[in-house]
């Protein structure tokens, strides 16, 4: 079935749409603008608070390795020294420690597994 509009023929599955899927179509589009405008630097209503964070992480990082300090600093560089204040209950066990080996051992294992060049493409492999 096609829908005829101002000249024009559509199927009649694009007026199926629900108010989500405006909606999610709509907050595409803003993403879409903030990421322009944060490209080329020009502030957009979206992009405002992009930009504010950012500037925050900054002057966060200038905060953490010089000797400037303020409040919000001082409480990440106190995360930072004495990490086993902010850690979680320890679960019983001992699964965390076999979970940590296992996930130390998977990443060796994917290390030795890449092989310089194109994987074989210019011949620097032999193949069988």
């Amino acid at each position: 079935m096609l829908v005829y509009d101002n000249g024009e023929l559509f199927d009649a599955k694009v007026l199926d749409l629900s108010e989500s899927d405006v909606v999610a179509l709509f907050l595409g589009g803003a993403r879409m603008i903030a990421a322009i405008g944060m490209m080329v630097g020009y502030p957009t209503q979206a992009s405002v608070m992009h930009s504010i964070n950012n500037a925050y992480k900054a002057v966060l990082s200038i905060g953490l390795l010089t000797d400037f300090k303020f409040e919000q600093s001082s409480k990440f560089q106190d995360f930072f020294d004495n990490p086993q204040n902010f850690a979680g209950p320890a679960t019983g066990g001992g699964g965390g420690g076999a979970a940590a080996a296992a996930v130390e051992e998977e990443e060796e294992e994917e290390d030795e597994s890449v092989s310089g060049g194109g994987g074989g493409l210019f011949g620097d492999e032999s193949s069988s």
